[in-house]
């Protein structure tokens, strides 16, 4: 079995982040000043995927427009020497066998 871990960046819309960032900034700290998003696939397979079977996996999780903002990788280099990182999840788990709704 393969586990893959796939991001996409950034997980809502500007707006939709704005928003966020008021409600963090009013509940929990006026001193934070951004806020990432981004989506976490955890993608089991029975064995090692194809290069056609990464493409179509790729394809099916990116976005239409930003194809680009799917990585293998987490992006924290993008943060600054001088920053706090929190991390904040919310793991939803269930299992699809030979079924998409694409």
């Amino acid at each position: 079995m393969g586990l893959q871990h796939l991001y996409r960046r950034p997980a809502v819309p500007q707006a939709k982040k704005n928003e966020l960032l008021l409600f963090v900034k009013q509940k929990i700290s006026p001193h934070i000043i951004d806020l990432e998003t981004e989506h976490c696939f955890n993608v089991e397979t029975a064995g090692l995927l194809t290069p056609a079977e990464g493409e179509i996996l790729r394809w099916l999780l990116s976005e239409t427009i930003k194809s680009r903002a799917l990585n293998a990788q987490e992006d924290t280099n993008a943060y600054s020497v001088n920053c706090q990182l929190s991390t904040v999840n919310c793991q939803l788990s269930f299992t699809l066998h030979f079924f998409t709704t694409v």
